[in-house]
């Protein structure tokens, strides 16, 4: 297929929500208008739950010369599927794709889709060539492209992979290639990763490269004009060189205070000197992510992570201990030599320190990645999008429907801080809680339907009714402090007048909304001190506490009768 000498090139970015943009278009475009300056270029996007007809509707209005988009595992089948139909209307108009989805062997793909011109596996340093290729022919030089040659055979030109210093290519932020007015943005301030995980797509590459402290600088200095707040280093490790760490949190500190950073962090690497820079930190300016993945010993060593799970859980608890930051992390289910009982192991190992969230996700075997191009015997997995895992040599099908299960339930209950203590409390009190109440929860709806917190709230009460009075009336004092009806309990309130109660103030809203009611209810126990914080000791005595109205159901105080 012919591609002109200049023309209009339309970048498709398909995103999974209206928060997140495509940082890939400006690094595609900045670098190759550079080396072709005769294209005229557009984006346009949209998130995966737009009508795919009238999205389309727009792509043809565009009448571009080319096409091209980035895939993603979450965003390939909408992708293809505009792709497709556009093609239906207009097979003369060469597309061209790049992303993770095309680092593995991609002739299936390209026989199977031939709507698509070809795919480059790599960065953006190849587009160019393209445009400036006069016929097919010259293609078989351009690295990363992987096309169907017109003899109907698969030609692929390995990866496209810059080498050179990367503060020479040109910066998308200067040039304002990217969408403005979202709620956060990426900065991309590094290339590669110096872990060997097997199952992560950034294994794949042997090197890592590193954007210069001043040209970070630059580039933040463009996004705090523009008012950004929020920022997204997309460094697979941020913590991996410590001396350049540091600089980084200095500068966060002292240049873009106003700025908050999410960072991903390994924390079986944490030097004292890192650590002293993420204390020095205004409080909440990082979010940390960690990537623990597993605590088990046997199955680190095969994914080869570059860490002991000893280390990872020291470094966890004193990051917690820095109380300066909220923190995130991750853990995977199917993983090789992983039983059931280790990934529940996992989670209550997690739990018991205590991140402010955790998030469980089942394998997604990638492609091109080491896991997926040499698999442990009997594994199993979805040959589409997203492709998780069905079957290890240990794990059942059902065993790991069930973790999707036990996900749904972290993220609806442990994460949420309106039933945080009530769930850490009760995994406190009974060690088989996890699959006790994730049985009840099968055994009462669809474990993965979304419900409101009401109905959550509804589901943990129901299952500690049968099972644990101290349990149940912690329900319902979280079910009253979070603006619940305390009719449902047969408590009435009052309106406020001299002659009431005062006690010790635990809890107080932000609001400075006067109260104008109040009533009071008694417990078993100090169900306040557990409410705040679910590690506190039990006193089983009797507890009486004094709850301030604002305006219908909404607590502007708890006080401590």
């Amino acid at each position: 297929m012919a591609i002109k000498n200049a023309g209009k090139i339309l970048f498709i970015g398909i995103n999974s929500s209206y928060s997140h943009t495509m940082l890939s278009y400006g690094h595609l475009r900045v670098f190759t208008e550079d080396k072709c300056p005769d294209w005229d270029w557009n984006y346009i996007e949209t998130t995966i739950k737009e009508d795919e007809q009238s999205f389309l509707s727009k792509v043809l209005t565009e009448n571009p010369d080319v096409i091209t988009g980035t895939s993603y595992l979450f965003n390939q089948d909408y992708l293809l599927s505009i792709l497709k139909r556009y093609h239906s209307i207009k097979p003369e108009t060469p597309i061209f794709l790049g992303g993770p989805e095309y680092l593995g062997n991609n002739e299936d793909f390209l026989r199977s889709n031939p709507a698509i011109t070809g795919v480059i596996r790599g960065d953006e340093t190849s587009f160019y060539k393209l445009l400036n290729a006069d016929s097919q022919a010259d293609w078989t030089s351009i690295p990363g492209l992987c096309y169907i040659d017109t003899n109907e055979q698969y030609i692929d030109n390995d990866s496209a992979d810059y080498c050179g210093n990367l503060d020479e290519l040109p910066s998308l932020y200067e040039k304002s290639y990217f969408v403005k007015g979202k709620p956060f943005f990426q900065l991309e301030t590094s290339r590669g990763c110096n872990g060997s995980c097997t199952f992560c797509t950034s294994s794949i590459g042997s090197t890592v490269n590193y954007f210069s402290l001043d040209r970070i600088k630059s580039d933040l200095t463009v996004l705090k004009a523009e008012g950004v707040k929020e920022i997204r280093i997309v460094d697979r490790t941020f913590n991996a060189d410590r001396k350049r760490a540091v600089a980084m949190l200095d500068m966060f500190r002292n240049d873009f205070p106003e700025m908050n950073f999410h960072l991903e962090v390994n924390p079986a690497m944490l030097h004292p000197t890192v650590l002293e820079a993420m204390k020095r930190a205004p409080k909440d300016q990082l979010h940390i992510e960690i990537g623990v993945q597993t605590f088990d010993p046997v199955s680190l060593k095969k994914i080869r992570r570059p860490a002991t799970s000893e280390k990872q859980l020291s470094g966890m608890k004193t990051l917690l201990d820095l109380n300066n930051f909220e923190i995130h992390a991750d853990l995977i289910a199917g993983l090789p030599d992983q039983k059931y009982s280790d990934i529940i192991k996992d989670v209550k190992t997690m739990i018991n320190v205590g991140p402010h969230e955790v998030q469980l996700e089942n394998l997604k075997m990638l492609p091109g990645t080491p896991l997926t191009k040499n698999p442990p015997e009997h594994f199993k997995w979805n040959p589409c999008p997203p492709y998780e895992i069905l079957e290890t040599e240990l794990l059942s099908f059902e065993q790991l429907q069930r973790t999707r299960y036990l996900s749904k339930m972290i993220d609806s209950y442990l994460n949420i801080e309106e039933l945080n203590s009530v769930f850490t409390f009760a995994f406190k009190r009974n060690e088989n809680f996890l699959d006790d109440f994730l049985d009840f929860i099968i055994s009462s709806h669809d474990p993965l339907q979304k419900f409101s917190m009401k109905k959550r709230f509804e589901t943990i009460e129901a299952y500690s009714s049968k099972s644990d009075k101290i349990l149940f009336e912690l329900c319902r004092f979280n079910w009253i402090a979070n603006g619940f009806s305390p009719e449902k309990f047969e408590i009435k309130a009052r309106k406020l007048h001299p002659d009431m109660p005062s006690g010790t103030t635990i809890w107080q809203n932000k609001s400075d909304e006067n109260a104008k009611r109040y009533f009071t209810a008694k417990f078993a126990f100090n169900a306040g001190d557990i409410w705040l914080n679910p590690k506190s000791e039990l006193i089983e005595e009797p507890h009486e506490y004094l709850f301030q109205l604002i305006h219908g159901h909404s607590i502007a105080a708890i006080e401590e009768l």
